[in-house]
């Protein structure tokens, strides 16, 4: 396939899904990932595409912040906005990526991808590769605050002023797991993680 085709292929892909990974494009056109990210940066530098750590996400995605989170009905906003992609075709918003993982935990098998917002500097980031900061001591949108970081050395110095635990999504997806798990014993709610 040539390069050009290739990204008409991408675009479509990304028009079809909203975003799109490094990985997952490398293994549908198979070629390797540095060859992705030459599509991507090309593509991008025509502005057809934002890339994003791990990515790439439609523009369209982009500016198509839904009107309410998915799991407390907030508006999104794009300083702590959550964007799961579903198959086929689906999207979620989420407006914190507490809500986010909340959204996650309930579609596991059905999420294809997860971009969050760094909360310093309100990039999208894949959200597997970003670092979380769980209960700190500040209340930014829903509780249990969960705040997603693009680097590990401003998730720790961030911590050092509001405390809370590092770690990574599998760790932020068991802290709200347990969370909640003792909300439901507390409220004696019938809520199920």
């Amino acid at each position: 396939m040539l390069p050009s085709d290739r990204r008409q292929q991408i675009l479509l892909l990304l028009d079809e899904r909203g975003s799109v990974t490094i990985t997952s494009l490398s293994n549908v056109f198979q070629v390797s990932e540095m060859t992705i990210r030459r599509d991507l940066d090309e593509l991008a530098a025509e502005g057809l595409l934002q890339k994003v750590r791990g990515g790439a996400m439609s523009l369209k995605a982009e500016t198509a912040v839904s009107d309410r989170c998915v799991i407390c009905q907030k508006r999104p906003s794009y300083r702590t906005q959550v964007i799961l992609q579903l198959a086929p075709n689906r999207q979620y918003f989420a407006c914190c990526p507490h809500c986010g993982l909340m959204c996650l935990l309930q579609n596991e098998r059905q999420v294809e991808s997860m971009l969050v917002t760094g909360f310093i500097y309100g990039r999208t980031l894949a959200g597997h590769t970003a670092h979380y900061l769980t209960h700190p001591d500040i209340s930014i949108c829903c509780a249990p605050t969960i705040l997603a970081f693009e680097q590990e050395e401003d998730v720790a110095r961030f911590q050092v002023g509001f405390g809370g635990q590092i770690c990574t999504l599998n760790g932020a997806l068991a802290f709200l797991r347990e969370a909640m798990s003792l909300k439901k014993m507390k409220d004696g709610a019938g809520w199920r993680v």
